[in-house]
């Protein structure tokens, strides 16, 4: 009766949560034991119009797909066979042109397989920036000031554009607060995650990191806003979800979602000069995707929610003090007979 959060009062004597929410991102332990729990299959969300025959749909993040048994898989290097439409990835423009030239062609920083130019990204990877609360501060104070430049404005492609452009600008600012953030624990703020580790490709694959996780914590935190909106409007047309979103980092210009898989290929490069060796370039063959996107729609999205309360402690106090009034009146007659012998 005295469980004033009705919580699990065994359960906070283990380490192991007994929630089957525990692992579900922005978790506020605000389940009640008092209640019981049903899975809306038609959650009172708003739907936005996609490019789809103009239908509406939810709007939801499609790196959530990517975690699966099949994450590790999903790897050009691993030998195993791709998954397609399965990991959100980005590719520079360009990428699949030997006839465009790239920093890293001279320097030769494709070693292994890595390189700026293409690659995949993780949702485990964005979910532990998520459930960091220093990197929710840096999101939050990022959201704050962006919200402060579309005060005059309500038009979605607008806003889009200009939070890619901002998002651009201060992900390639050096002394923007989420740079001087380092944390061994949460992979994209790992200064080891690239050389050591081997779970980062590049470096600009952790700014694309820095970039979708402050896009999805928008996303998660923010809905319905006008941020919310317009960063899930296309730009180039009238629909919601279901297109390339663009940025522009460390003089890259990368496209993040639409393909459903790519190849790394090696190409020689013709120069003039006949006494110069023919370089061998890495360029990538990609294949386009109609539903593999960062924000994409679904027609079906799920939902937990109270159904009706199992106890109530109201009734719950009512019977303690009847209980203790009759054990009250139990010990009175008792002593009182007593006394009276």
């Amino acid at each position: 009766m005295f469980n004033f959060k009705n919580k699990n009062l065994f359960a906070s004597l283990s380490d192991k949560s007994n929630s089957n929410l525990v692992k579900y991102i922005y978790y506020n332990n605000l389940d009640d034991i008092s209640y019981k729990y049903k899975l809306d299959k038609k959650p009172n969300l708003k739907k936005y119009k996609t490019s789809k025959n103009n239908t509406y749909k939810y709007i939801v993040p499609g790196i959530l797909k990517s975690h699966s048994i099949h994450s590790q898989k999903n790897d050009n290097t691993s030998g195993h066979e791709e998954i397609v439409d399965f990991d959100i990835i980005y590719a520079a423009e360009g990428a699949d042109n030997k006839d465009k030239e790239f920093l890293e062609d001279k320097n030769q920083l494709h070693t292994d397989n890595k390189t700026n130019l293409v690659g995949r990204l993780r949702w485990i990877y964005v979910y532990e920036a998520l459930s960091d609360p220093v990197f929710n501060q840096i999101a939050k104070e990022f959201v704050t000031s962006f919200n402060k430049q579309i005060k005059k404005t309500s038009d979605l492609k607008q806003i889009h554009k200009q939070l890619m452009e901002y998002l651009s600008k201060y992900l390639n600012n050096k002394e923007a607060k989420i740079y001087s953030y380092n944390n061994n624990n949460i992979t994209i703020f790992d200064e080891y995650a690239i050389k050591r580790h081997n779970k980062l490709q590049s470096q600009n694959e952790r700014i694309l990191y820095f970039a979708i996780s402050l896009l999805n914590y928008i996303y998660f935190n923010h809905t319905d806003s006008l941020i919310y909106q317009g960063m899930l409007k296309n730009p180039d047309g009238d629909n919601f979800g279901d297109f390339q979103v663009k940025l522009d980092i460390n003089s890259y210009k990368y496209n993040i979602g639409g393909y459903s898989s790519y190849q790394i290929q090696y190409t020689k490069k013709e120069v003039d000069k006949k006494d110069e060796e023919n370089p061998t370039l890495l360029r990538v063959k990609l294949s386009p995707s109609q539903n593999n996107y960062l924000f994409e729609s679904a027609n079906e999205l799920f939902s937990i929610s109270r159904s009706k309360r199992v106890v109530n402690k109201n009734v719950l106090f009512v019977l303690w003090v009847i209980v203790i009034g009759i054990e009250l009146l139990v010990v009175f007659e008792l002593y009182r007979k007593k006394d009276y012998k």
